[in-house]
């Protein structure tokens, strides 16, 4: 390879010799070994994202594996990639083996936390315990999987906030799968009325006033439960199952208004307890 723009200059470069190692490099090699790099680098990134947007996406449906396919790939291109300017240069390949050393040592001990990072992205994403599009919850973070990369994992909740988890983690701790994509999402809300409340009626009105909210699922249809029974008051609680876990919020402030509504209509009214003995749903 040869981007000799200025034979002068460029034969002055060729003369100027660098020592890396056993192996004697010209300046002219060096560049020339760079802007291959560069080349390399760039042609290999926009390959492998054009491979995974065009072909990978009419092939193969499954988007999680379309990621490991597109990762492996990857990184094997970036790694010939590698040999090929290490070739260019001139270096001994077989100096590799205690490059390849070096590294591991370094792995050992400072990269440790990294290698286990990348070997867990690709565990998850062969064994598929977590799926993109999986509604999850992560030390209390509530969020849907966009995106599962080499070393981390991203969830953006349904305020638009983004969660960056590092992979290890969710091999080693607890990961709650709420929803998987196109299946129903449980939000239970829980109502406290009074002691004198006739608790008949109470279970239809709550199961009717979640059903007429746009959002709540008919199927499986809401359903009431008379929870507890305290000396604060009756605890009802009404589950509710989502289209869509991104709206919770919304679809919570219908379901309270519709229920508030029809407890009014029917003569009845929420009971009034100490902040510290409400329970949160």
């Amino acid at each position: 390879m040869d981007f000799a723009f200025w034979p002068d200059n460029w034969a002055q470069l060729d003369h100027i010799k660098l020592s890396l190692g056993k192996t004697r490099l010209s300046l002219a090699d060096l560049i020339d070994g760079v802007l291959l790099g560069v080349i390399l680098l760039v042609g290999t990134l926009w390959f492998t994202a054009w491979l995974e947007r065009r072909l990978l996406a009419q092939a193969v449906n499954d988007l999680s594996l379309r990621k490991i396919i597109g990762n492996v790939l990857r990184a094997l291109l970036l790694f010939v990639s590698l040999l090929l300017v290490l070739s260019t240069l001139g270096v001994d390949l077989t100096a590799l083996s205690v490059i390849g050393g070096a590294v591991g040592v370094g792995l050992g001990f400072g990269l440790q936390k990294l290698a286990a990072n990348y070997v867990s992205g690709f565990v998850i994403l062969i064994e598929r315990s977590l799926q993109i599009g999986d509604f999850v919850r992560v030390d209390n973070f509530e969020g849907r999987v966009v995106d599962i990369k080499t070393r981390y994992t991203l969830l953006r909740n349904s305020a638009g906030t983004e969660s960056v988890v590092p992979n290890e983690r969710l091999l080693i701790e607890r990961v709650e799968n709420l929803a998987k994509p196109g299946s129903p999402y449980l939000m239970p809300l829980v109502y406290w009325l009074s002691h004198d409340t006739a608790a008949a009626p109470v279970k239809p009105l709550l199961e009717q006033a979640a059903a007429q909210v746009e959002g709540v699922r008919a199927e499986p249809p809401p359903t009431a439960w008379l929870q507890e029974v305290t000396p604060q008051g009756l605890r009802w609680t009404l589950l509710v199952w989502l289209n869509d876990p991104t709206q919770q919020g919304p679809v919570r402030s219908q379901v309270h208004l519709s229920v508030l509504a029809e407890l009014k209509a029917a003569g009845l009214a929420l009971t009034q307890l100490p902040p510290e003995n409400t329970v949160k749903p």
